[in-house]
């Protein structure tokens, strides 16, 4: 008997076509599922609509988030501005969600055409766009142009992913903190 296939438990030499069409499926469907949560987290005022100050402002945050106070936000907004005219809009009017979806796949084929490795990118972008969010209620990352934005943004504790001890994995390196470290440090102690 063969070795099993990825994700499958069907010899590879039994039905390898079967199971690239399965794993493909199952694939798209999580890509399908990633493109609208990317498009959900980059509409910040939820109109279900983007708007070429809701691409900036969301990517302003991401690259403050991977540069920090060394990112050249002047650039960056002019980047997406240009962006969302040359491949959303023309005349930046807001767009809908199919929009939005031809323009990321047409990304995701440009870097990588394999379906997984595109499931990744997109878990990855989503990821961003979560803590870009996120740090729009950060005061260190305030901006007057976030102003529009923040009654449409709710902050919520579990907006930043976090593993409970029950959870970590044998590849965890960080060990949960006990409770007395965690009373310490409601109380303001070190």
């Amino acid at each position: 008997m063969g070795n099993s296939c990825c994700r499958a438990a069907i010899p590879c030499e039994e039905a390898p076509s079967q199971v690239v069409h399965e794993t493909a499926e199952a694939s798209s469907s999580e890509v399908e599922d990633l493109l609208r949560e990317l498009f959900r987290l980059h509409d910040l005022n939820n109109n279900g609509l983007l708007e070429i100050e809701e691409l900036v402002q969301l990517n302003s945050k991401v690259a403050l988030l991977h540069r920090g106070k060394d990112a050249n936000l002047l650039a960056v907004k002019a980047r997406y501005r240009e962006l969302f005219k040359e491949r959303l809009d023309p005349d930046g009017h807001p767009v809908k969600f199919e929009t939005f979806r031809k323009y990321v796949i047409q990304v995701l084929d440009g870097i990588d055409r394999d379906p997984m490795a595109q499931e990744m990118m997109l878990e990855q972008f989503v990821a961003e766009a979560k803590s870009a969010r996120a740090v729009f209620h950060a005061p260190s990352f305030a901006s007057h142009a976030d102003k529009a934005f923040l009654p449409h943004l709710s902050f919520h504790v579990n907006s930043f992913p976090r593993r409970s001890p029950d959870k970590m994995t044998s590849h965890d390196t960080r060990k949960p903190p006990s409770k007395d470290v965690k009373v310490k440090a409601a109380l303001g102690g070190a």
